[in-house]
């Protein structure tokens, strides 16, 4: 499975794996559950938080999708929007 910005199965357990070992290497981090429990609980949050970030970008692309005049994906034009309407996207949701 691929998910958006990049992100594969096998790069996502890849981050878990440094951020368990970081968190093995502070002396004031206290861990109760094997290493393959924390794993799975990393990768975990790690792939909502990619799946919440692609959902965000869809509605931002849809409100480019929705416009009258025709903007093609990757011009200056479509990253400004998609920009725009990202930030718009996570404002709505820190005024909820």
């Amino acid at each position: 499975m691929r998910y958006g910005y990049g992100f594969s199965q096998a790069k996502i357990l890849y981050l878990s794996r440094l951020i368990l070992d970081k968190f093995n290497e502070d002396d004031g981090v206290e861990l109760f559950a094997d290493d393959n429990q924390l794993i799975k609980a990393i990768k975990t949050g790690i792939e909502d938080e990619v799946k919440f970030y692609d959902e965000l970008r869809q509605k931002a692309e849809q409100k480019i999708l929705s416009q009258k005049r025709e903007i093609h994906e990757g011009n200056r034009e479509w990253e400004l929007l998609i920009s725009k309407y990202f930030t718009e996207e996570l404002d709505k949701l820190d005024k909820v």
